[in-house]
């Protein structure tokens, strides 16, 4: 997985833009779902389905899927409450009568809401399908907006996320506010640094000062192509931290089996897989051969194999850690040896008592002998 843009310079500010809509966009879409006494399963709640366009041949549209899954797999974990939510992913593929076909779909779905649309001719387009089935429309598109009161009247189920940088700033300082954190450390790539990722990082530092939060620390993330070098950059300290996809993950385990600690959470997304051409014979004939080495085993006897499950467990931190005999070790030895020494100090303390005793006894024999003589 590739590190997401976080670069406040005019050539890449919309990937960063589109980070923090997408936070605010979580608070929205937690608002069915924060009633209710106690958390539950996601099998056992509603479906809140929200279809999301994008144009995912695209690094952007691609980083804002990763970025709704992230935060719709935490706001499932963490919300309390009858639904969970449920997103729909289609490929506009930047083609406004695509985005119209799938909105259609989507709808047909019974989806709650609509959002993506990077520009805004596939926004007006979608939301007048929208607006006959009164689905909100929530666009993150920036380029030739109407004015806000004309675009509310044409388009009353039209939203358009905020694209004012100080805005979204405010957002995130929010977000901060509701978490109750008091320091937040940054993370930014090493070519992101310049004059104004400098001002806007000031801007938000006043934000957060405002709330009594600060900026604890500033971390660099760096963008590592070549898989077989993550170890020596772990040993030369270079790097002091990998964020993997769960593959790669256990590749990395299973040959690296000690000295190196996994924290999860996983965030898992549809994984990987074999593509052919569309009407492609192969097509069905690897599916079956894959269900086959499922069904029997062998691709359990693979895994364990080439990823062993000891190396995993030994460096997995991410679950609760339960107490055992190993765990009282020092207190066993403890008590042992304590033990022990008070035994002994009895031992020495009855031999002693016996001696005095015996000496005792016998003065008093020989005082008799001399008095009867």
């Amino acid at each position: 997985m590739g590190p997401l843009r976080s670069s406040f310079s005019s050539s890449s500010t919309r990937p960063i833009l589109a980070m923090s809509k997408l936070f605010l966009l979580l608070l929205l879409l937690l608002l069915p779902s924060v009633s209710g006494a106690a958390t539950k399963g996601t099998d056992s709640r509603k479906p809140f389905k929200v279809g999301v366009i994008l144009n995912l041949d695209s690094s952007l549209g691609d980083q804002m899927r990763m970025a709704i899954e992230i935060a719709c797999q935490d706001a499932n974990n963490i919300s309390s409450g009858s639904y969970y939510i449920e997103p729909h992913y289609v490929n506009s593929r930047a083609n406004p009568l695509r985005a119209i076909s799938t909105a259609k779909k989507l709808i047909r779905k019974k989806v709650r809401v609509i959002i993506g649309l990077e520009t805004w001719q596939e926004a007006t387009l979608v939301a007048e399908i929208a607006n006959q089935s009164r689905v909100p429309v929530i666009s993150f598109a920036a380029n030739h907006a109407p004015p806000t009161l004309l675009a509310q009247t044409i388009w009353p189920s039209l939203f358009r996320m905020s694209t004012d940088v100080f805005d979204q700033i405010r957002c995130i300082a929010d977000i901060v506010s509701s978490g109750n954190r008091r320091r937040v450390t940054i993370l930014y790539e090493a070519e992101a640094y310049d004059t104004s990722y400098s001002e806007l990082l000031n801007s938000l530092s006043e934000e957060l000062d405002k709330i009594g939060s600060k900026i604890e620390d500033r971390d660099i993330i760096i963008g590592l192509r070549n898989s077989s070098g993550y170890g020596d950059q772990l040993t030369s300290g270079n790097i002091a931290a990998l964020f993997l996809e769960y593959p790669y993950e256990r590749a990395f385990l299973a040959k690296y089996c000690y000295g190196y600690a996994v924290t999860h959470e996983n965030y898992r997304f549809g994984g990987l897989g074999f593509v052919f051409p569309k009407g492609s014979p192969l097509a069905a004939k690897f599916s079956q051969a894959i269900l086959k080495l499922s069904e029997s085993g062998e691709i359990k006897r693979l895994e364990d194999k080439w990823f062993p499950r000891e190396c995993t467990m030994r460096n997995n931190t991410g679950k609760t850690p339960r107490l055992g005999l190993d765990s009282f070790w020092a207190l066993y030895a403890f008590t042992i040896a304590t033990s022990t020494a008070c035994l002994l100090v009895a031992c020495l303390c009855t031999r002693r008592s016996r001696q005095v005793h015996e000496e005792v006894t016998n003065g008093d024999s020989i005082s008799q002998d001399l008095s009867i003589s």
